[in-house]
Order: C-alpha cells, then sequence, then structure tokens
C-alpha cells in the first residue's frame, strides 16, 4: 500500500448509562474537576446537536460543554479541548467518532453553522458579522459549514425562512 499504513475504521459501540455521582466521589473526579455531577442521561441538549446520540462518556460530555461556552473563540481547536478534558488529542477524536458519530472538527462546524442560522433568523446581523460572533475568522468558512449543515448560503437561508413567515402571516 505505498508502504503507508490505513487506520482501522472505529466500531460503535453502544454503552449503557451510568450514574457519575457516587458517594466516594461527590460527583468530582479528584483529577479532574471538569467532571459532572448530574446522570449522563441529563445532557442538555443544548450542548449536544439533535441528531447526534446522547454521550455516554462523561469526558464528551465535559468536551461539549467546553465547545459550548467557548464556540465563539475563533481559535477553539481540538488541543485547547483536550488538555481541558484531561485526555490527548487522538483520544478526543476516538472518543467524538464513537459516542457521537461525527469527528471534533465537523461537530464543531456544524454547532458554529446551528448558531449561525439562529442568528441569522433573530438579528438583522450582516452575514459576515454573524460569522464571526460564532467563532468562523472567514465568511467562507461559514458559507461552506452552512452549505454542508443546510444545503443553502446563508444568504439564501435567511431570504428563504423571512419569505416563509411572510407567507404565513399573510395566510393568518
Amino acid at each position: 500500500m505505498n508502504g503507508r499504513e490505513t487506520c482501522k475504521p472505529i466500531r460503535r459501540v453502544e454503552a449503557r448509562p451510568q450514574r457519575l455521582n457516587t458517594p466516594a466521589s461527590n460527583g468530582l473526579d479528584h483529577q479532574n474537576a471538569m467532571r459532572p455531577s448530574t446522570t449522563i442521561d441529563s445532557v442538555n441538549q443544548e450542548w449536544c446537536l439533535k441528531e447526534c446520540p446522547t454521550p455516554t462518556n462523561w469526558r464528551i460530555v465535559a468536551a461539549l460543554k467546553i465547545i459550548a461556552f467557548a464556540y465563539v473563540d475563533p481559535k477553539l481547536d481540538l488541543r485547547y479541548v483536550a488538555e481541558r478534558t484531561g485526555i490527548t488529542k487522538c483520544y478526543l477524536c476516538r472518543l467524538f467518532l464513537r459516542e457521537l458519530g461525527i469527528g471534533f472538527p465537523g461537530y464543531l462546524c456544524r454547532f458554529r453553522a446551528i448558531r449561525a442560522g439562529r442568528l441569522l433568523l433573530e438579528t438583522v446581523l450582516s452575514v459576515k458579522e454573524v460569522a464571526w460572533a460564532v467563532g468562523f475568522a472567514h465568511v467562507t468558512q461559514l458559507d461552506r459549514a452552512f452549505r454542508s449543515t443546510y444545503g443553502c448560503t446563508p444568504t439564501k437561508y435567511r431570504a428563504l425562512e423571512v419569505n416563509s413567515q411572510q407567507t404565513v402571516s399573510i395566510e393568518s
């Protein structure tokens, strides 16, 4: 194979939800204070994309919280999230694929695109301002992520949604 090894695909493993807070740990891991004190079943859907399965690993839950609170920073990357959760970048990538079925970069882009979609509908900010507000360094990044998430450009999405809302209000 041209002297290169290929990566083996990661097998998706369905794990049972488990309770994180035990009497011994009081909900906190003594080595990592990022461990949540709630059950994994109660993960807020604001942290996880709706089309992704609910994560069963507390480190993924912590990573999703970090993304939800820091996604506006254009410098947010895998290294930053891995350091904050106390694991390696490679292991965090594997966890994202195994738990959510999507890689870290894809998840972050889709998360930002969904937030941008909300801003486009709820504000009068320009597309460039929306791109900066959700953490994209360039409008082209937003455009690319938006096309893969919604199937159209941000401008067209805003126009289609405004037209559909006007049609509903006229019919009412």
